[in-house]
């Protein structure tokens, strides 16, 4: 018997774990594959009061006749004023009646099983735009963001570890990576994340280990992406154009992993298990065990341990 499956990755990361907690979505799927996702919902107050600084940014300051003057702006102008302008899904209503983070973390989501995963340098997608940044520029943006840690973060992201000329992009990317800074995304939060559903569904656990994936643009010749985020994509949908064919891009090993990667979602679609015969056997993440996903026949599970470590989860979490 076949099953439908939900599979979602960006930029609608966040929308299978609304799906899981709406009781709206329940019965018309039984598993869903979570690329890169997360939890992230915000409140109607809060989804109010970002809506309207946006609508302010665009021109239209009079919070009564803000739709209605949003609808007449040219996109251009949308699409400026959008730059800073981060949606999320908003709960209390009857699709999401509760933040999804929360409905996952009580149990009071849809059961079905869950293949997800996180890629192992995350935040250098989002950070390639710091490549310029001086040291003490990076460290303003680490002080800005997470205050009085600034000075451990640095201890344990040291300037010195980090290759020039991207030495702050490279910095920055880990521990946005590590702590899960944009919306969860990454490392230790995806790791919790994992935990939670395992807790209460048959959950498959990877992280997307090829680190010399290639890039997603070459606007920062010789810049280090490592499987930062979306850099997946290619391996699943050889259509997948970022500006140019990355699957193209692809090296004999590379080309065995997306096989390899293809034969366990197509498992995981049709029986609602990644089981593949000739493959690495990917256990239930509830076995403490992970498939780190390696290009040629180099795929293997890591413990939960290891991946904790990896991140330095010990020391997010203790934050």
């Amino acid at each position: 018997m076949m099953w439908s499956v939900v599979t979602i990755s960006e930029p609608s990361c966040w929308s299978d774990c609304a799906l899981l907690a709406s009781p709206q979505a329940r019965g018309l799927f039984r598993g869903v594959i979570m690329e890169s996702g997360s939890c992230a919902s915000q409140s109607p107050a809060t989804a109010r009061t970002s809506s309207l600084a946006f609508a302010r940014t665009a021109g239209c300051a009079d919070p009564a006749a803000a739709a209605a003057c949003l609808r007449t702006l040219p996109e251009a102008t949308l699409l400026s004023a959008s730059a800073s302008y981060q949606p999320e899904f908003t709960y209390g209503g009857p699709e999401l009646p509760a933040a999804d983070a929360s409905a996952v973390a009580s149990g009071h989501y849809d059961r079905v099983p869950v293949l997800m995963g996180t890629n192992h340098d995350e935040g250098r997608t989002f950070s390639q735009g710091l490549t310029g940044l001086t040291q003490s520029q990076a460290d303003a943006v680490i002080q800005a963001e997470y205050g009085p840690r600034t000075a451990a973060i640095l201890a344990r992201y040291p300037w010195s570890s980090y290759p020039a000329p991207y030495t702050a992009a490279y910095l920055i990317g880990d521990i946005w990576t590590d702590s899960g800074f944009i919306t969860g995304i990454g490392g230790c939060p995806t790791q919790h994340l994992a935990d939670e559903l395992a807790s209460t569904t048959r959950t498959y656990f990877y992280q997307f280990d090829d680190r010399g994936a290639p890039g997603l643009n070459m606007d920062h010749p010789g810049y280090q992406w490592g499987a930062g985020h979306a850099m997946e994509l290619a391996y699943l949908w050889p259509s997948f154009n970022n500006g140019y064919s990355l699957y193209d891009l692809l090296t004999p090993a590379q080309l065995e992993l997306s096989r390899q990667m293809v034969r366990y979602w197509g498992a995981f679609v049709t029986t609602g298990r990644p089981e593949v015969t000739g493959q690495p056997a990917w256990p239930d993440y509830a076995s403490g065990q992970l498939m780190s996903l390696r290009p040629g026949d180099a795929s293997q599970t890591i413990s939960a341990t290891a991946f904790g470590a990896e991140h330095q989860c010990s020391f997010w979490n203790a934050g």
